[in-house]
């Protein structure tokens, strides 16, 4: 009886494994399910992280300062909003947008 209890729970193991799918990444994702799985697994992976940029605030935004930005969340593309430009709401996991003021100067930054 022990015996049929362990090949019945190895069978069930095999079985539940091949029913497993790895995490895709961006490229396999895009291929796999074009735009929307490629946000779905940044989303899950969380691509950018806003919570530690603060440093930035009050900063021009220069080539380099706006490369740091980047490299600092994560980001995989970068959105630069100046002030009175209009903004589309859509929201891009991947992406740091940058807020600007009149100066030129970052006002706020957020992931989308």
């Amino acid at each position: 009886m022990r015996a049929a209890e362990a090949c019945a729970a190895s069978v069930l193991s095999v079985l539940l494994t091949g029913c497993a799918t790895p995490e895709p990444s961006p490229p396999s994702a895009r291929a796999q399910g074009g735009e929307a799985a490629v946000e779905q697994f940044l989303r899950a992976n969380r691509a950018c992280k806003d919570d530690e940029l603060g440093r930035f605030l009050g900063m021009t935004a220069t080539e380099q300062t706006i490369s740091e930005v980047k490299a600092a969340s994560g980001a995989i593309s970068v959105r630069l909003l100046p002030v009175g430009k209009p903004v589309s709401a859509e929201g891009a996991t991947g992406r740091i947008s940058i807020e600007l003021d009149e100066a030129n100067r970052i006002s706020r930054l957020y992931c989308g």
